[in-house]
C-alpha cells in the first residue's frame, strides 16, 4: 500500500511502473476494441453504397465534414492530444525537485503537486478537415454515382430503343 509519509521507497517506484504498464495496456485494448467496432461500421456503410441515396447522402456529409468522417477526425486528434498533454505534464513534473517522477495513474503523490498556470495548459480544440481532403473522399461516392447513372441511362436508353414504335415498325 502506497504511503504518503515515505512515499520514496523502491516499492513504490515499482508499483508505479507496474501500474503505468497495467494502464497502458488496458487502453491499447480497449483502443483495439474501438478499431475493431470502427472497421464494422465502415464495413455496413460500404455495403449501404448499393444504394444510390445512400451514396448521396454519404456524399452530403463528407463534403460538409460532419459524420462519421468528422467523428473519426476528432477521435484521432485527440488520441493525439492525450500523448501532447502526458508530454506536458511530464515537462511541468521534470521541472520540480521534490516529485520522484513516477507516473502512477492511481496514486496522487508520486509526482509534482506545483501549481500550473491555466494559459499554459494546451487546449484541445476541434480542426475541420481541410476542403481538399473532404473532396477527395467526396470523390469515391460522386465516382460510383457517376457509374449508377451511367448503367441506369444505358439501360433506359435501351429500353427505349426496344419500345420505341418507329423502330418496331422500320422492321416490319
Amino acid at each position: 500500500m502506497a504511503d504518503e509519509k515515505r512515499a520514496f521507497i523502491p516499492e513504490h517506484k515499482i508499483r508505479a511502473a507496474m501500474n503505468m504498464e497495467v494502464m497502458l495496456s488496458n487502453k491499447q485494448i480497449v483502443d483495439s476494441w474501438y478499431q475493431t467496432m470502427f472497421h464494422q461500421y465502415e464495413k455496413s456503410r460500404n455495403i449501404t453504397c448499393v444504394s444510390s441515396m445512400s451514396l448521396f447522402g454519404l456524399g452530403m456529409e463528407t463534403i460538409t465534414g460532419g459524420g462519421y468522417l468528422r467523428f473519426q477526425h476528432n477521435w484521432n486528434a485527440i488520441h493525439a492530444y492525450q500523448q501532447l498533454l502526458l508530454d506536458f505534464f511530464k515537462r511541468i513534473d521534470a521541472k520540480d525537485n521534490d516529485s520522484p517522477h513516477w507516473y502512477n495513474p492511481w496514486e496522487v503523490y508520486l509526482t509534482t503537486h506545483k501549481p500550473v498556470k491555466f494559459e499554459e495548459v494546451p487546449l484541445y480544440t476541434e480542426k475541420t478537415l481541410p476542403l481538399s481532403d473532404r473532396i477527395a473522399r467526396m470523390s469515391q461516392y460522386a465516382g460510383l454515382m457517376v457509374i449508377y447513372i451511367l448503367i441506369i441511362a444505358t439501360a433506359a436508353f435501351m429500353k427505349f430503343l426496344r419500345s420505341d414504335i418507329r423502330w418496331v415498325n422500320n422492321e416490319q
